[in-house]
């Protein structure tokens, strides 16, 4: 492969998708609740992550253009789009109205999902061809994946939050229009994939639904995804309008926001891939998940503590919510790594879609939900319902993970079939 590093590619790729998603779920409720808007009407946002959960319906169709024009046509016109829509932000501040802003939002994330089934079909041959043996080099990808990601949401999450409270809303878009700009630069050096052609020609190859419907597989990954969303959403969520009503100021919580997100990044980019390399992924999955609960309830003593000030506030709320974070990392990239050793050669986007609509339906109906039930119920019980959705989707997490593969050599029949055409 020419061009520049395919792992380079591969992070700035993620990244780029990562930024809307981030400003959908990090920046926009916390800087619309500074503005004075009703808690219950911060669930609206969840409309902007409507592509995300329906990719799935397009994810063939994006399979079958990059097999008819390449790769990377179909990200740097996707990469472009984005960029245009986050320009478009300039005339639609959070003064204007929650209305008005859901619809560059909207289309942010549209061009971005439609990225995302491009660039995993992208990721998942590009690493086979970089090494499809090598154990190091696949956890390297999925946490690469994960790390690209984490840091787009965190830049266009909690660290906007830093420019629009210095310089306003035109500085929030500018700053976001110029990391777009930089995105598209990158895939301008994308490299080729070894024998691109033949790779294309197999997404072209018509597909069997009923077969792809009954590869129980995707739905053991479909249901995982959801489970471990379903109290991880509902108290990240809770999260991002309590740092405004305890008192902490714009600034303060772009910091908080973004130490708990960089914490994400660099479990799932560095820690995963030692600890998957040492013990495997069947190990790390049944011991993290059970520490997963402990750190999803730590956030309800938050609400306990409401409206305590000290010069260490910043350290204890670290502290009290920092191990959520780490093991949250080390659950996507798990994940990710599922994906990667199981995705076939023939449907690469349209398996990754499949498992990760799971996860976003989870995360998107925890998203329009918690708002309303912390309009009723207050902070303190709203924290311990999530607590007791962590507590009642451990034991089935537990069961499905005990079901994944331990060991990465040795594919499927399927899996090998789907590789014949890549080496």
């Amino acid at each position: 492969m020419k061009g520049l590093d395919w792992r380079l590619v591969l992070v700035a790729l993620y990244f780029g998708q990562g930024l809307p998603m981030g400003m959908a779920l990090e920046a926009m409720p916390t800087a619309l609740r500074a503005q004075g808007l009703p808690l219950a009407q911060l669930g609206w946002l969840s409309l902007a992550l409507l592509p995300w959960v329906g990719k799935l319906l397009w994810a063939r169709t994006v399979e079958r253009l990059c097999g008819r024009w390449g790769f990377a046509t179909v990200l740097l016109a996707t990469q472009g789009l984005q960029l245009l829509a986050s320009l478009a932000l300039a005339w639609t501040p959070p003064a204007a109205g929650l209305h008005a802003l859901l619809l560059p939002l909207l289309l942010m994330n549209l061009c971005a999902a439609t990225q995302d089934n491009a660039s995993n079909a992208w990721a998942a041959l590009a690493q086979r061809q970089a090494g499809d043996s090598a154990n190091a080099m696949r956890h390297g990808a999925g946490g690469l994946l994960v790390l690209g990601f984490v840091l787009g949401m965190v830049c266009g999450g909690g660290l906007l939050l830093q420019p629009l409270a210095a310089w306003g809303w035109l500085g929030l878009v500018l700053s976001l229009s110029g990391m777009q700009l930089l995105v598209l630069l990158m895939l301008c050096g994308m490299p080729r994939l070894q024998h691109q052609a033949g790779l294309q020609a197999q997404m072209l190859v018509p597909l069997r639904w009923r077969k792809l419907l009954a590869d129980r597989r995707l739905w053991l990954l479909v249901a995982l995804a959801l489970l471990v969303r379903l109290g991880g959403s509902w108290q990240q969520y809770l999260f991002k309008p309590w740092l405004v009503d305890a008192g902490l100021g714009l600034a303060r919580a772009g910091q908080i926001q973004l130490l708990l997100q960089l914490s994400t990044g660099l479990a799932a980019g560095l820690l995963a891939p030692l600890c998957l390399r040492r013990w495997g992924l069947r190990r790390v999955c049944t011991a993290v998940l059970p520490l997963s609960v402990l750190g999803l309830c730590l956030p309800w003593g938050l609400a306990l503590a409401h409206g305590a000030q000290s010069a260490s506030w910043q350290l204890w709320l670290y502290l009290l919510l920092g191990p959520g974070a780490w093991i949250d990392g080390l659950l996507m990239a798990c994940a990710t790594s599922c994906l990667l050793h199981w995705v076939a050669a023939q449907r690469p986007a349209l398996e990754m879609a499949c498992s990760q609509t799971g996860e976003l339906v989870g995360g998107s109906l925890t998203m329009a939900l918690a708002p309303w039930v912390l309009s009723q119920l207050g902070y303190a019980p709203s924290f311990a319902l999530g607590a007791l959705l962590a507590l009642f989707a451990m034991p089935l997490l537990l069961g499905l993970g005990l079901r994944l593969p331990g060991a990465w050599p040795g594919a499927s029949a399927g899996r090998a079939q789907g590789l014949a055409g890549v080496s």
